[in-house]
């Protein structure tokens, strides 16, 4: 159940990166529930790792935590090079503002 969440919470933080301001998603993410959200699953991790591991569990439930990490890592991907391209943006137009300023002059 945890996990389904995370990835809901990972699904919007890649839709609002992608879609919205940079000025917007700082404002919708600022809350810091996707932050808590991935310490738990972190915390999960290593519980599972720490006890009897993966192994033991039923294979079923080892395919679905597999399938959703998978779908985890994809979406924070997408997340980090839509916030990368947010913060590319103004960097390069920057240039092309100065040799425009430097044309007129």
């Amino acid at each position: 159940l945890r996990l389904k969440h995370h990835i809901q919470l990972l699904i919007a933080a890649e839709e609002i990166s992608r879609r919205c301001s940079l000025e917007t998603v700082v404002s919708m993410l600022s809350d810091g529930r996707l932050r808590r959200s991935n310490l738990e699953i972190r915390e999960l991790q290593a519980a599972a790792a720490e006890t009897m591991g993966w192994d033991m569990c039923p294979e079923e439930l080892r395919i679905a935590v597999g399938e959703l990490g998978r779908k985890g890592a994809e979406l924070t991907l997408d997340y980090a090079r839509n916030l990368l391209e947010h913060c590319e943006r103004p960097a390069r137009a920057a240039p092309r503002a100065a040799l425009a300023d430097a044309l007129d002059a």
